[in-house]
């Protein structure tokens, strides 16, 4: 239970009753008793009753709203700031010296400059992921497959470690 002096919340929700004591304090703000309704139907759901967020006309009326609505904004140079965006990322991969370009407005339009050998590698190590991410691209169209995750082996050590006389002692 928490102290009432200083205007803390006592609330008991593991016995189902929630509510405010006294006033608020500066890490509850903006909870409200919406928000103690909202918490006793969380609990309803993980108590068994049916599950009201995921009904059938609710996906329904999703999986609608999805197929209306486009994902990505058409690139224009004189709209809105997505549209802008989108221009200019479709502009980036038809410049040649495009790394090049990009190094010097992260060093200097973006101010990388100013922390110093950090900042230098920050921007060669940025360019270098975009760079590994178009080859990897790249890749994946001219040999028409997506490259296998490994995955970590199971089952028993190799048997060469066992054998190993570091394991025998």
């Amino acid at each position: 239970m928490a102290s009432t002096k200083k205007g803390w919340i006592l609330r008991k929700r593991r016995y189902g009753k929630s509510g405010f004591k006294k006033g608020h304090t500066s890490w509850n703000k903006g909870m409200t008793k919406e928000t103690d309704e909202r918490l006793k139907k969380m609990s309803k759901l993980k108590s068994g009753e049916k599950n009201w967020m995921f009904g059938k006309k609710h996906s329904e009326e999703t999986i609608q709203k999805m197929k209306e609505h486009k994902l990505s904004a058409k690139p224009k140079l004189f709209g809105t700031p997505l549209e802008r965006h989108m221009f200019f990322i479709k502009l980036f991969f038809l410049l040649p010296f495009r790394y090049q370009m990009q190094w010097i407005h992260e060093l200097f339009v973006r101010g990388a400059w100013r922390d110093g050998k950090n900042g230098l590698r920050w921007t060669r190590l940025r360019i270098n992921a975009r760079r590994m991410r178009e080859l990897k691209a790249e890749e994946m169209k001219t040999t028409g497959r997506i490259p296998e995750v490994p995955i970590a082996p199971s089952g028993d050590y190799d048997p060469r470690i066992l054998a190993s006389p570091l394991q025998k002692s």
